[in-house]
């Protein structure tokens, strides 16, 4: 739906996007890996609406989505990173809606996660 809405421009494909992803967290299990792929995806739907109309209600539903999935144990690591990179781009694009304690536990987010994405056992074609 996100597809379709970079095609035609229609806003209500954003919004049917989020309440289906939003339906796909919510049937998910706690704990399950496939976890961090789809809030990952709800958050770049929010980053969406909020680059369509930009509230700082819809800045913290996408932050605060970025940084649910930083938060998961399990599932993608690169996910994760993404998620805290995204969350990163918003604060510092739009300083006005968010805080510099919200800044600094995204950069530390992405500290976090590195060691999962370039662990030493890899070779060095993977790090």
């Amino acid at each position: 739906m996100i597809q379709r809405f970079h095609r035609l421009g229609d806003v209500s494909d954003v919004e049917s996007a989020i309440r289906a992803e939003h339906r796909s967290v919510d049937l998910t299990r706690n704990g399950h890996p496939v976890i961090t792929k789809r809030l990952e995806s709800l958050g770049l739907s929010k980053r969406v609406l909020f680059q369509i109309n930009p509230t700082k209600q819809n800045f913290d539903a996408a932050v605060n989505c970025f940084m649910l999935v930083t938060d998961q144990s399990l599932g993608s690591p690169s996910s994760r990173l993404n998620s805290a990179k995204e969350c990163v781009s918003l604060l510092t694009g739009c300083a006005e809606f968010g805080s510099t304690e919200t800044l600094l536990r995204a950069h530390a987010r992405i500290i976090r996660v590195l060691p999962e994405i370039v662990w030493l056992g890899h070779d060095l074609t993977r790090r």
